[in-house]
């Protein structure tokens, strides 16, 4: 998967010690990410490498404006 962030509904289904990898980022330096569900609301990501990855359709974009 291919988008900025992983969306937080996508979070929520993991059971505890599920795992989901996924590419996140903006071009051009995106990164892979590998979350692990650890508790009912706790998660480890760890993004070891950069990558580069076509954006998904459909995912929502954070906005980019800010103060």
């Amino acid at each position: 998967m291919g988008g900025a962030e992983v969306p937080a509904n996508v979070l929520a289904q993991l059971k505890v010690g599920g795992r989901l990898a996924a590419i996140t980022g903006f071009e051009p330096v995106m990164r892979a990410t590998f979350i692990t569900r650890t508790g009912d609301a706790s998660y480890t990501t760890a993004q070891p490498w950069d990558t580069m990855a076509p954006r998904l359709e459909h995912f929502p974009e954070p906005s980019k404006f800010q103060f």
